[in-house]
């Protein structure tokens, strides 16, 4: 693909005409043009180093500074950028909420203390002395191609060498430069590497030396052209297929969509074309997504730091770089990103969702979703990341703050004996439509047992359904714990007669907490418990057979705090007989006049009768409308053939 600027273009053929002398292999350019600039002395290279990066000219309101900001969106990204020499008072000044002494985690540890940026900024580990900071320098080149967060900090320290090359003990700083020329022509990120690994190892690095290395267009050009070609594929696949953007749980996107960008202000410093129509669209898919794991405040779903301050900046920026459709921007306004600010409330009641945008995304690869109930309302959104053993999750109630967020585990015990998990979480189904978004999951517990975990997204409702099914191949007595971490700035309320719990916010609002496999009243015997333990939201179930079923209804509607509410379990019959919990499991929630049911089978399916509700399917979620007397089928799963 033909990078050159058509104004360019003909200046660049002259000096060809005018040098026309053999130049080296592309693999090797990068390197020579490095050697001969490194055979000055540091302070003169670390001059012209700093002085190429001077040149670059940034979009409006952002810098460098800002790009990495941005990018934090965990306290381990903060500590890799800190550590690689990036200012630590501006980035906490960034980082830092007005009006406010530190930032503060989404995520609290119940084994230590909250913590903080101040807190990260005394820490002994952190402390960038010449021995610590020159391993761990040559540890970033290392796994840079497969590890994000070395990644990260590679590229934050290439940024800041000119700071380090000032000070007579970094005379080590050549040698790390020419390592890292001749890394980049070796290390080759696999499929599976996060996105940040390629844009770093294939396309910024490499451009960044370039331009640091101070040599002439017509050398640099090949190496831009190659960076370029790269970046231009990696844009266009993120498009169809952005697992590797989504990875970890989309903790890494917005470092890689800043390293675009960064990418961007070094291709226009050396004259290079902008983006063709391809590209444009590959970047605005990403930015949605991106836009699609960031929360009302602007912070990223499922991380620890809030949005820094100038992040509209950055939004911006990257906007300019595409064909800005309609739809992505009013979705970015409606969540209070990007330039345009928020819409009217009259103006957002009459968007419809074509205009807007898809409401939720699942990538099976990535093994993360995003769901959303209404762009519209800040309630009932669910972000979850099942990429490791553990599933994390985050779930924003009223008013769009956060009322569950951390690790959603699950602990299984057989006769008293801990049964291990011997496998990461897998999709077993993923089903979205405009009424619900629905995820099940499965994952191995030892070697007579599995979990398949639900997650449900009532979108009208802005009801969420949490639900783990114990299916093991031996009775006994088995015990099944799920637990989900309080949000910080939530408590939890219970009853002294009911079982029900409500979820109480620091703006006053209550999510109200049905455990639907536990009677409504506490004075009745059950093997359930739901309650809350180092401030976590806790199920724990018990049977004396093979199987069982634990759905938890959470009501992201504040309204639903406020109605007179019940449930109870159903009986389910099947050829006219009336079969046990750890066959099939059905369910009635009603809260005000709006009731619903659930059904799950536990043992091999087949047709059964509940609450006048014949089904053979292996999950259904039915809305029970009182005025016709029917059920409104939100979701249904069918069974499997043999």
């Amino acid at each position: 693909m033909d990078w050159i600027d058509p104004r360019h273009a003909k200046k660049l053929q002259r000096s060809t005409k005018k040098h026309n002398t053999p130049t080296a292999p592309k693999n090797n350019l990068l390197a020579n043009q490095l050697r001969a600039a490194l055979a000055s002395p540091t302070n003169i290279w670390g001059t012209a180093y700093g002085h190429a990066i001077d040149e670059l000219k940034w979009p409006k309101g952002c810098s460098g500074l800002t790009t990495f900001a941005w990018s934090c969106t965990k306290f381990e990204h903060l500590a890799v950028l800190k550590l690689a020499g990036i200012d630590q008072t501006a980035l906490d000044d960034l980082l830092r909420p007005k009006g406010t002494a530190r930032v503060s985690a989404n995520i609290e540890s119940p084994e230590e203390p909250h913590t903080t940026i101040d807190e990260i900024d005394s820490s002994p580990t952190l402390f960038t002395d010449e021995p610590d900071l020159e391993q761990a320098a040559d540890q970033w080149l290392d796994d840079m191609h497969c590890q994000p967060e070395a990644a990260l900090a590679a590229i934050a320290f290439a940024w800041q060498i000119p700071e380090y090359a000032t000070r007579p003990a970094y005379n080590w700083l050549g040698r790390w430069l020419q390592d890292a020329a001749h890394r980049l022509q070796r290390q080759k990120p696999s499929d599976e590497d996060a996105a940040i690994c390629h844009l770093v190892v294939r396309c910024e690095l490499p451009l960044l030396l370039s331009v640091a290395a101070g040599a002439s267009r017509k050398s640099i050009l090949p190496i831009a052209q190659d960076a370029m070609d790269d970046l231009a594929l990696l844009l266009e696949q993120g498009e169809e297929n952005p697992a590797c953007w989504l990875a970890y749980g989309a903790s890494y996107l917005r470092a890689s969509l800043a390293s675009v960008l960064r990418a961007r202000v070094l291709a226009n410093r050396l004259d290079l074309r902008a983006w063709y129509p391809p590209q444009k669209a590959g970047l605005a898919s990403l930015i949605r997504h991106a836009v699609m794991w960031t929360s009302n405040s602007g912070a990223a779903l499922l991380g620890e730091i809030p949005g820094p301050r100038k992040s509209n900046e950055v939004w911006n920026a990257l906007l300019s770089q595409t064909r800005k459709p309609q739809s992505l921007v009013r979705s970015m306004s409606l969540i209070g990103v990007g330039r345009r600010p928020i819409e009217p409330s009259s103006a957002r009641k009459k968007m419809s969702h074509s205009e807007i945008g898809s409401l939720s995304h699942h990538n099976e690869e990535a093994r993360c979703a995003s769901m959303f109930s209404d762009w519209m309302h800040r309630a009932g959104r669910v972000a979850l990341d099942y990429s490791d053993v553990t599933a994390r999750v985050e779930i924003i109630g009223m008013k769009g703050q956060t009322v569950l967020c951390g690790d959603w585990t699950a602990q299984v015990e057989f006769n008293g004996q801990s049964q291990l998990q011997l496998d990461d979480w897998e999709r077993v189904c993923w089903f979205s439509d405009e009424d619900v978004d629905y995820l099940e999951m499965e994952a191995k517990f030892g070697q007579a047992c599995c979990v398949q975990r639900q997650i449900i997204l009532f979108r009208e409702e802005r009801m969420v359904v949490v639900a783990d099914a114990l299916l093991a191949s031996q009775d006994g007595k088995w015990t099944l714990t799920a637990s989900l971490p309080i949000a910080p700035g939530c408590e939890l309320q219970t009853s002294d007669k009911n079982t029900e719990l409500f979820i109480t916010s620091s703006q006053r609002d209550r999510a109200l907490v049905i455990p639907l496999a536990m009677p409504e009243w506490r004075r009745q015997a059950t093997h359930s418990r739901l309650g809350s333990r180092d401030k976590k939201l806790s199920i724990r179930s018990e049977t004396q057979a093979s199987r069982l079923y634990a759905p938890v209804i959470i009501c992201l509607n504040g309204k639903h705090a406020t109605k007179p509410f019940t449930w109870r379990r159903l009986t389910v019959g099947e050829n006219m007989s009336i079969v046990t919990p750890d066959v099939a499991a059905a369910f009635r929630a009603q809260i005000g006049k709006e009731q619903w049911v659930l059904y799950r089978t536990l043992a091999n399916p087949t047709r059964r009768t509940a609450m006048g509700l014949h089904t053979g399917a292996d999950f259904l979620a039915a809305r029970f409308d009182a005025q016709s007397a029917e059920f409104e089928t939100l979701v249904e799963v069918e069974a499997e053939e043999s």
